[in-house]
């Protein structure tokens, strides 16, 4: 009886802890938002800020309004699939392989398909918070859609 009272104290702790850590202590999921959300249109730049460090950050906050608004604030764009590659993390720099999938609309068709492989290198705060230092991208594949002749 008191073995299995402890189980549940111990599993109901566990529950708790792990409601109480955010999507922020854990690199992939920080990524995964920072990606939907760009690709959603849903990003203002304190988001973005907020997410970012060192050289992005740097390079986001010097951003003009026309550039912030043509890189995080397109309707042209319709995500299909993010894939992590590979991971590499120690207790406070990550380093994630990934490749993200998308459409590219014009007109309300599709113009292209891109496919798309980057590492991202996250770095963890003073305050525990996992954030994107950099972001380079590895290589692009473009599928055109198909040209009508009239």
């Amino acid at each position: 009886m008191f073995i299995g009272k402890k189980v549940i104290f111990f599993v109901t702790f566990m529950v708790v802890l792990s409601s109480c850590l955010g999507p922020e202590n854990n690199p992939e999921v920080v990524l995964r938002d920072f990606i939907q959300k760009q690709f959603t249109g849903k990003l203002t730049r304190q988001d973005v800020l907020k997410r970012t460090t060192g050289e992005l950050f740097e390079e986001y906050s010097k951003m003009t309004d026309e550039t912030f608004k043509n890189l995080f604030l397109q309707k042209k764009l319709a995500k299909k699939k993010v894939k992590i590659n590979f991971k590499k993390c120690s207790d406070l720099r990550c380093s994630i392989t990934f490749s993200i999938s998308y459409d590219v609309y014009e007109d309300k068709k599709i113009k292209n398909m891109v496919e798309t492989k980057k590492i991202a290198s996250l770095l963890k705060d003073n305050k525990n918070t996992w954030k994107i230092e950099k972001i380079v991208n590895l290589k692009t594949y473009f599928e055109n859609s198909p040209i009508k002749i009239k």
